[in-house]
């Protein structure tokens, strides 16, 4: 089986990486040589010696190194061209072929002419015969257009990795080229070396008291190392200075060859001590070294000392980036009731603000969220501001409405004021139109005259190649632009725009006795490239009285701070108020009177949005925020939209910053593989966080009970949609920085890059409430009828708020009909008594890994990893078991709570850090689960040579990976087949779900009969047990040496002769470490269930939990699947939610395009059991409502019967001496 395949590509004096996967690494051997692969010798008809060839020769015009090169001329005629290893067809011999199954082959080459050709280079994997039949797929790479003819040499860099004990005994290093003629030159195929040598290490006395160690690096190897990670561990007797990582990356390429070394130097504090050693270590995604010197008081004393770099763990923190962020405010950290409108604080229609604010504090809303600034969507913002030139409040002219629009006393056609349209290529429209309010029945500013000539004065300053329309739109009695006439209108001569004159346009229109056409709008439309117009002197000609109200734009809005009037409306009727920020969006005025604070992307061209880094900007949005709280009286800023793009940072001061912190340029190429690259994207996301603490911060300033809350998208992707423009989101590390976190669950009714997951919404608002344990995790969850729009019926709008208080958050809901949203706020009234300082359980830690979903999940994050924790949430869901989110920084930081067990799905990509947590843990007790490849990665990716948790689970060593996934059509992998056999002896081959699956047979299966075998449909990482390391007892089951055997079996049906060769590994390795219970599963299990949703690979997960933790559940429950519980603590009581997710079609995921779920009506389930493990607990009640439960002593503790659920229930359980 293929682990992986990489190709390097690398001038002669510079790399240039266009492809990289997770790399094999090369076995610790030595290896025998590729004979003549520099093409010195050849025989009689020019052939090189050990290579066997069609359409090839050894020539000496182009030479990379020698006297000889290789060329492969290919011709259009023929069907392919190649270059092999000598070898002689079905002679059972192994000739020049060779006989390594895993390591890394280097070709250099040059291609002097092609087109439309395919070139490649890669291994070959031969069966003994020998034959290309054993099943395994060859490992190659396609060299890329552009070096074709660009008369550099160039490298190709294979990885390749074979099972051992599989089919495969020799391979080919090969080149075959297909298509429109070639000519090219191959040389130097040679074992790839990527090694790194530590030259020095010495420790120096500084003149402050300090000690300096430094130490150099030597690439001594053969292959380019795109930057190294150096790391130091000290003795106790020193210690790193403030300020200094254990661990310091060295971003520039490390090239091989003399000459290129590097020096690493760290501050230390202390005083050495006599025969106490300093040591220090070097990776990169290739290689690894350690080395060590004894030290005495004065330094470092005798010769290098060459140690195993797994024995070296620097252990480096990514600290918040402060310690000292504001504290939340109290009153925040127990809201229970929230609601959410997109309404503007700009303007009046229908009831808003006056009655809707009233009717939310009769409903019992706690905090209320509204816009107060929208980016370029208004021409200002909504309060009366000092530092912006225009606010709404005051700046519009009366009677119109519009975006990107302004008024100003520059250059009108007549009186004092124009108005002016500035439109951006990046925004899909830019307008002016009447005042209206869509769908209220109302005809707020619009004209009732249906026929007739409008007129309009235009000035067109800018516009090449933008579309400006002047005219006329027929509107409804709802109203809304549905008539079913066109609109009626002109387009802005090319020749008019620039020419400096104002031009009159003159549109007719006529919609007397069109269906449905009750009002018109006037206005205007801008689309496409960049453009500004003034506006002035709109009418209908020959009308008196003019039915165009102020045309002229010369009476404004009245002024005042309309922010502040909806900030007075909360608190007269009880409410606290959030004023919405459309973060890095500012008004027109502003991008016009300071360009330079806008962003750049990677061709430092100005993008839409506004960079944080900016000096002058991240000063005016800290200024911004402390005028609205204290001028305004908010209580607090929620901010949207404050993520990170792909393509932006490359503005003078973020360049600035990022060189100073890495010594290096920003890449503009994505490398999931390169540390500059990871270095670049936690940039981005320590700049979000690092403006989020100073905005905290002024708003502490101006008011120490206002909040901070920031949209999250930490539940989505690295990458949400495509291009330059993509959005990669924020950090987990956000969290440290703000009040509290919002994200907007309810995209994923439309979003399709999160594709189909029944138990997606709970998962999200689950995920959330881990990450904000500080404070609430508010969760938005859209409850209305996206196709079509208008208001949802209760039931999904109840049991989507129902679901986030399940499983820890806080809803935060657009308001949709206010019965409905009254509906729900007394849902959440009659459970805030139990939910205020309420916390999930901590029985089972599930890790999520960002760093394991960034960068070992690579392009494919989705299948590569999310599948897999997707998996495990949803198995713990449905067996009911108490769990809470652990983060990858919560390991890094070694903050866990007091967890029973860990379960760790694929968590590959691990720090040192996160290690000495999860050991620790372990060795005092706590229970741990691990699959498939759980710590086989570095926190950059890079592979370790063993996984870094191997002494914890068991590990002797890990090898390569069987691939037994179905293909898309649901068949099994071709020739190929994988199955765990669980002994007779094994106590879970006695579980009745498993037994089931055993017994299941096929038609012709003998009745009674079993097999002791259940299929394993995933990728499978073969594995050694390592059972004779001190303190750990391990138990690996061997079915053909004891009766009791737990194995993993991979079977390969080979097509000639048909015969089955089957290899045998560990398939569950059950063993302890210190006080604790380790279970590891070496399949990627949870991402089988997830994907097939087979009833026996849930419960081996089940099981493997139960097993592992250090104390049963504290509380069980008895009940459909189909029923969520999640188990919450609060003091010393515990609150057992309830939650009925049937759906009028049974559970179901809204799939983009094709499908999407409402769920109309309940369908009750009744007699539910719950049953508790702490008989102390006495007292029980069903909530809402009050009800007492009575109790039934049972073997497990005791047990209570809910007799009907609806939506949602809890049932909270007391002790006797417990506060009513």
């Amino acid at each position: 089986m293929i682990r992986s395949a990489s190709l390097a590509f690398v001038l002669v004096t510079t790399l240039v990486l266009v492809a990289s996967t997770k790399p094999a690494r090369a076995a610790d051997v030595p290896l025998p040589p590729i004979t003549n692969g520099s093409f010195e010798q050849a025989n009689e008809e020019g052939v090189p010696v050990d290579w066997e060839t069609l359409g090839g020769r050894i020539t000496d015009d182009v030479v990379r190194t020698g006297k000889h090169s290789f060329a492969l001329i290919h011709t259009a005629e023929r069907k392919t061209s190649h270059l092999n290893r000598y070898w002689e067809a079905r002679s059972g011999k192994q000739e020049a072929m060779l006989p390594v199954l895993s390591g890394s082959v280097s070709f250099w080459y040059q291609v002097l002419s092609a087109s439309n050709a395919r070139i490649w280079f890669g291994v070959i994997p031969m069966s003994a015969e020998p034959w290309e039949n054993t099943g395994q797929s060859r490992t190659g790479v396609t060299v890329p257009h552009e070096h074709m003819g660009d008369g550099r040499w160039h490298q190709a860099v294979i990885d390749y990795d074979y099972p051992a004990d599989g089919t495969a005994k020799w391979v080919h290093t090969s080149c075959f080229v297909s298509g429109a003629a070639v000519d090219l030159r191959i040389d130097d195929v040679e074992w790839a070396r990527a090694e790194i040598t530590i030259t020095r290490l010495e420790l120096t006395r500084g003149v402050d008291g300090t000690w300096e160690a430094s130490t150099v690096l030597e690439n001594t190897g053969n292959l380019p190392h795109k930057g190294v990670a150096v790391g130091i561990v000290c003795p106790e007797s020193l210690a790193l200075a403030a300020g200094e990582q254990a661990e310091k990356i060295m971003y520039a390429h490390l090239l091989p060859g003399e000459g290129d070394e590097r020096d690493v130097r760290w501050r230390l504090t202390g005083t050495p001590r006599e025969g106490d050693r300093l040591s220090v270590s070097v990776k990169s995604g290739r290689s690894a070294a350690a080395t060590s010197r004894k030290l005495s008081t004065e330094g470092c004393v005798g010769e290098l000392a060459a140690v195993p770099p797994e024995s070296i763990t620097p252990i480096s923190v990514h600290r918040p980036v402060s310690e000292s962020a504001p504290p939340v405010p109290e009153w925040f950290r127990n809201v229970t009731r929230v609601a959410y409108t997109d309404q503007s604080n700009t303007s009046r229609h229908s009831d808003w603000p006056d009655k809707v604010i009233e009717d939310l504090g009769k409903a019992g809303v706690e905090v209320f969220f509204s816009r107060a600034h929208s980016g370029e969507s208004w021409p200002g913002v909504g309060w009366r501001s000092a530092l912006s030139e225009t606010a709404l409040g005051r700046s519009m002219p009366e009677d119109w409405t519009g975006s990107a629009s302004t008024l100003t006393n520059e250059d009108a056609y007549s009186g004092e004021y124009a108005l002016r349209i500035e439109h951006t290529a990046g925004r899909r429209e830019s307008f002016l139109i009447r005042r209206w309010t869509g769908r209220s029945k109302r005809q707020g500013a619009m004209l009732d005259v249906l026929q007739g000539t409008a007129s309009f004065r235009y000035k067109a300053l800018t516009g090449e190649g933008a579309r400006i329309w002047l005219g006329v739109l027929p509107m409804s009695a709802e109203p809304w632009e549905n008539t079913g006439h066109g609109r009626t209108g002109t387009i802005v001569p090319a020749e008019h725009v620039g020419d400096g004159q104002w031009h009159q346009a003159k549109v007719p229109f006529d919609y007397l006795g069109k269906d449905r056409v009750k009002w018109i709008h006037v206005g205007c439309f801008v689309t496409g490239s960049s453009a500004e117009i003034l506006l002035d002197d709109i009418e209908l000609l020959g009308m008196e009285p003019q039915p165009v109200t102020n045309g002229d734009f010369e009476n404004q809005s009245t002024a005042s701070d309309r922010t502040r009037d909806v900030a007075d409306l909360c608190h007269r009727h009880g409410m606290r108020y959030l004023a919405y920020f459309w973060g890095m969006r500012e008004p027109p005025d502003v991008w016009r009177d300071h360009p330079e604070w806008k962003c750049r992307d990677n061709r430092r061209q100005p993008t839409t949005r506004f960079c944080p880094n900016n000096p002058g900007y991240r000063q005016f949005m800290k200024d911004r925020f402390a005028e609205i709280i204290s001028v305004c009286g908010v209580d607090g800023i929620f901010i949207d939209m404050h993520n990170a793009n792909l393509d932006e940072g490359y503005c003078k001061h973020c360049v600035r910053l990022f060189r100073a912190a890495t010594g290096e340029e920003p890449p503009v190429q994505e490398d999931f593989g390169s540390p500059l690259w990871q270095a670049w994207i936690r940039f981005k996301y320590d700049t979000i966080d690092n403006a989020m603490l100073d905005y905290n911060r002024a708003i502490k300033a101006a008011n120490p009970e206002a909040v901070l809350v920031s949209n999250s998208w930490n539940a989505w992707t690295y990458r949400r949609g495509t291009g330059r423009r993509s959005s990669i989101g924020n950090s987990i590390r956000l969290a440290e920085t703000v009040d509290g976190m919002l994200e907007e669950l309810g995209w994923y009714d439309l979003d399709g890059s999160l594709f189909a997951f029944p138990a997606r919404f709970n998962f999200m608002s689950w995920h959330l409430a881990g990450l904000s344990k500080r404070a609430p995790a508010l969760a938005w969850g859209h409850p209305t009828e996206w196709a079509g729009g208008g208001t949802t019926q209760s039931a999904e709008a109840r049991i989507r708020v129902l679901t986030m208080i399940t499983n820890g958050a806080v809803a935060a809901h657009s308001v949709p009909s206010r019965p409905v949203m009254t509906e729900y706020m007394d849902d959440i009234a009659q459970r805030e008594q139990f939910l205020r300082g309420s916390r999930l359980f901590p029985w089972c830690g599930l890790v999520v890994s960002e760093k394991t979903e960034q960068w070992y999940g690579r392009q494919s994050p989705v299948d590569q990893y999310i599948k897999s924790v997707y998996g495990a949430f949803q198995m713990m869901l449905e067996n009911h078991l108490p769990m809470s989110l652990v983060t990858d920084r919560e390991l890094e930081l070694g903050t866990l709570e007091d967890y029973r067990v860990l379960f760790m799905p694929n968590c590959a990509a691990m720090s040192n850090a996160e290690l000495a947590t999860v050991r620790e843990f372990v060795r005092n007790g706590g229970g741990l689960v691990a699959t498939y490849e759980t710590s086989r990665y570095d926190e950059h990716a890079w592979p370790r040579k063993n996984a870094g948790l191997g002494n914890v689970l068991g590990l002797a060593a890990t090898h390569g990976i069987f691939d037994n996934r179905l293909a898309h059509w649901l068949r099994p992998p071709s020739g190929k087949g994988a199955v765990l056999d669980l002994g007779p002896g094994h106590r879970w081959s006695r579980d009745p779900i498993l037994r089931e699956r055993m017994t299941r047979g096929s038609a012709t299966t003998t009745a009674g009969s079993i097999s002791h075998s259940l299929p394993l449909q995933c990728q499978l990482l073969q594995v050694e047990s390592d059972q004779a390391t001190a303190n750990i007892r391990t138990q690996v089951w061997h079915p053909r040496k004891t009766a009791s055997s737990t194995n993993l079996t991979s079977s390969q049906l080979r097509k000639l002769p048909q015969e089955i060769q089957s290899s045998t590994h560990p398939g569950i390795i059950e063993t302890t470490f210190g006080k604790g219970k380790v279970i590891y599963i070496p399949a990627d299990i949870s991402w089988a269930f997830f994907r097939y949703g087979h009833a026996f690979l849930g419960r081996i997960m089940e099981l493997a939990v139960r097993d592992a933790a250090s104390a049963p559940p504290p509380a069980e429950v008895t009940a459909p699947r189909i029923v969520q519980t999640m188990t919450h603590q609060q003091g010393t009581r515990l609150v057992v939610h309830l939650l009925n997710d049937v759906s009028s079609f049974g559970r179901s995921a809204n799939v983009l395009g094709e499908s999407m779920y409402i769920r109309r009506e309940i369908l009750p389930i009744h007699d539910i059991r719950v049953t508790f493990r702490d008989r102390e607990l006495t007292r029980f009640r069903l909530v809402p409502g009050g009800e007492s439960l009575e109790a039934t002593p049972t073997e497990q503790g005791v047990t209570v019967t809910v007799p009907k659920l609806d939506i949602h229930a809890m049932v909270v359980a007391e002790k006797a001496n417990a506060p009513q």
